[in-house]
């Protein structure tokens, strides 16, 4: 329950929570006030379509906070509960140049932090989710990375798009790093 005293059904996961929300705001009830939750351990894994291994794990993986990784100074916080955590909301972190695309990614995760400012892990699950591009130009696929939080006993998945460029927020329930750090 939150704040205003709006709850999601028992046994309802992060999926129903996003569609109450979406048909709230659709209808014009007042949406649940207060902080915007992140998924629930319930988020499902798509299917995978390429998935590079290294001593057992995905490909780039990392750690947020390491001093001399190179990182994104990110825009902001977002407050859409589905920026990162789906397909249809993947975060862009294109420039035009698909060979630096995985190298922006990590740029990205390192530029993460949990809410309360404490490193995060990430974990490169691999390539998932066909997409044509909205201004017309060739599409390609997203890469699915799992990110572990401390204090959170399972990772969640955030959507990343190396072929399109946006503004770079970070999700719910993150942080991002400062210039100073």
């Amino acid at each position: 329950m939150c704040r205003s005293g709006c709850r999601r059904p028992a046994g309802a996961g992060a999926g129903v929570a996003l569609f109450l929300m979406a048909a709230a705001v659709l209808i014009g009830a007042p949406a649940c006030a207060g902080p915007v939750a992140m998924p629930d351990a319930e988020q499902a894994v798509p299917r995978i379509e390429g998935r590079i291994l290294a001593q057992g794990k995905g490909m780039p993986n990392g750690r947020s906070g390491r001093v001399g990784a190179p990182f994104t100074l990110l825009e902001g916080v977002s407050t859409d509960a589905t920026y990162g955590y789906t397909q249809a909301n993947a975060i862009k972190v294109g420039n035009g140049s698909t060979r630096s695309g995985p190298a922006n990614q990590q740029a990205y995760l390192n530029a993460l932090l949990a809410a309360d400012g404490r490193v995060i892990e990430y974990e490169r699950v691999g390539s998932c989710c066909y997409f044509e591009s909205a201004d017309g130009g060739t599409g390609g696929l997203l890469d699915v990375y799992s990110v572990a939080l401390p204090d959170r006993g399972t990772p969640v998945l955030l959507y990343l798009n190396m072929y399109e460029a946006g503004v770079q927020l970070a999700p719910v329930g993150f942080t991002a790093r400062r210039q100073a750090d």
